[in-house]
């Protein structure tokens, strides 16, 4: 089997989430055959941020029919139709979201959270103090910020939930501690140019931050969402990578770079001037014999 390949943004991999064992966590596995109570397994997707709907049509959604849970998982890449029978889930069945037709069937289920973690609701009343703090540092209307926690506090679904989970996570963490040691990271461009460009986008997030504040929108500042450069920098400095330096003076020209960190086993294929490097470089890190992952920065 090919090691996979992930695409991601520079911006991606600077944002600032959950930590990976609260994320591991929140996740959970629903099996053909397996016992489930139907109101615990309604509760549970609740506290991860799903939305109660009469039909899916977006991820994050279920939706309940007589002894059928329609649902969709953001560890999924279809939606999903439960058949329970009393507490047994007898059939998993996929369908589309656009016909709500069946596409297939499957013995078992991954679910996610959409909100990174689970905020359970017994414990909301806490996590709603916690959030009236933090949004207290902000300027926005009292009359907003109560409503919002409040909503929360209530077992709401919030859209402004991407917004504010920074002043919810338990543990934050940045991406990079998702990395496994072996992963490799690809850069198109050179490094250098990928962070100026990430600190001209930190500045202008700053500037809409502030922006944020005048108007007394709901917003918090760009360093609770992303690292900032100098952080990123730091880390991208013990990390081997591999780098494709666009030459200026022809886009067509490739120029390989390995880091310092890069281990030995990263045998190089053969190199050429043209566009077809960076295809080749493709198929050599999909080559099963090296069963790592590559995460191309793009």
């Amino acid at each position: 089997r090919p090691a996979p390949l992930l695409w991601s943004s520079f911006s991606a991999l600077a944002q600032r989430v959950t930590s990976p064992a609260l994320f591991r966590d929140s996740c959970f596995q629903l099996k053909q055959g397996g016992e489930y109570d139907l109101d615990e397994l309604i509760k549970a997707l609740m506290e991860r941020g799903f939305r109660q709907v009469e039909e899916v049509e977006e991820v994050s959604q279920f939706a309940v029919k007589g002894g059928m849970l329609d649902l969709y998982s953001p560890a999924e890449g279809q939606a999903a139709r439960c058949e329970f029978f009393a507490d047994t889930l007898q059939k998993i069945k996929l369908f589309s979201i656009d016909t709500q037709l069946s596409t297939g069937e499957t013995d078992e289920l991954w679910i996610s959270s959409n909100w990174e973690e689970v905020f359970p609701l017994a414990e909301r009343r806490q996590d709603a103090q916690k959030l009236y703090d933090a949004l207290l540092q902000e300027e926005m209307s009292s009359a907003d910020r109560q409503g919002l926690v409040d909503a929360f506090a209530e077992g709401h679904v919030l859209n402004e939930m991407p917004i504010l989970l920074p002043a919810l996570r338990r543990k934050t963490s940045p991406i990079f501690d998702y990395l496994e040691p072996g992963d490799r990271l690809v850069f198109l461009e050179s490094v250098d140019v990928c962070l100026d460009k990430y600190s001209h986008s930190f500045e202008r997030w700053e500037k809409e931050y502030a922006e944020d504040r005048l108007q007394k929108r709901i917003a918090l500042s760009a360093e609770a969402h992303f690292l900032d450069p100098k952080q990123v920098q730091k880390m991208l400095a013990q990390r081997p990578v591999l780098e494709f330096g666009l030459n200026p003076s022809r886009i067509a020209q490739y120029q390989l770079q390995t880091s310092t960190q890069a281990p030995s086993e990263w045998s190089l294929p053969p190199l050429s001037t043209d566009k077809s490097a960076l295809y080749r470089w493709i198929e050599h890190l999909e080559d099963p014999a090296r069963a790592q992952r590559a995460i191309i920065l793009v």
